[in-house]
């Protein structure tokens, strides 16, 4: 039996209360618990062209508000806030001529929980501040809950922003572009693979540092190719 919109609708509504019941469960427990999770990154979309991964939602004390644990955003985030990546992704899908697919995708993160990085953080808010175990065991939680999403979502394509992800989920790469103007040769700037029983995209984070000019053009040709009919 094929998935409808409520089934899916459904399902994620279960993934948040499972989400919102394991981080209750842990109040008080790891330093990062106060930055809350987050989801999805907009309402949920039925065979999308695009899902958009992420590794882990970032922590600002303006972004907590009750709303975002008990459901998901009215609108996708990636198209109509102004952080500095939602900005930059906005810029690479329209010089890549697929806006469309853009406002169509569905958002999420291997990792549901907050925190101010992945590493150990000044602030005591960083991921790895946490005690091992429960990062562990909130690891694996997201794991589970994230191929479930992916499964009823159902995208044609994943496109992740990094290769944490990319690497996480590919069990087979077809292609690799690499930078033509980096001293380390063997950064990528664009991959192709396969994972989870689909086609997986995977280019590298387009607000990182070393982020170059001819780094974008090579990302936004790669979209072009791939989603230029939605522009």
């Amino acid at each position: 039996m094929s998935t409808t919109d409520k089934d899916l609708r459904d399902h994620c509504h279960s993934v948040y209360t499972q989400t919102r019941n394991k981080w209750a469960s842990l109040r008080g427990q790891y330093p990062t618990w106060e930055c809350r999770y987050s989801i999805l990154y907009g309402p949920p979309v039925l065979r999308p062209e695009l899902l958009i991964l992420g590794t882990n939602p970032g922590f600002d004390p303006n972004d907590l508000y009750d709303a975002e644990i008990e459901s998901w955003p009215k609108a996708n985030e990636y198209w109509v806030k102004d952080w500095p990546l939602a900005v930059r992704l906005r810029a690479l899908f329209r010089d890549g001529g697929c806006t469309q697919s853009l406002r169509e995708a569905v958002g999420a993160n291997l990792l549901f929980f907050k925190s101010k990085s992945l590493k150990p953080h000044r602030s005591g808010l960083g991921w790895k501040d946490n005690p091992p175990h429960i990062r562990h065991a909130l690891e694996r939680f997201c794991s589970e809950q994230l191929r479930g999403l992916v499964r009823e979502i159902n995208p044609k394509r994943i496109l992740t922003l990094g290769f944490q992800p990319f690497d996480y989920i590919t069990d087979s790469v077809m292609q690799v572009t690499r930078s033509a103007t980096d001293k380390d040769p063997k950064r990528r700037i664009f991959a192709v693979g396969t994972g989870w029983d689909r086609e997986v995209l995977g280019m590298i984070h387009p607000t990182g540092a070393r982020v170059s000019k001819q780094d974008c053009q090579v990302i936004t040709h790669q979209l072009g190719s791939y989603f230029g009919s939605s522009g």
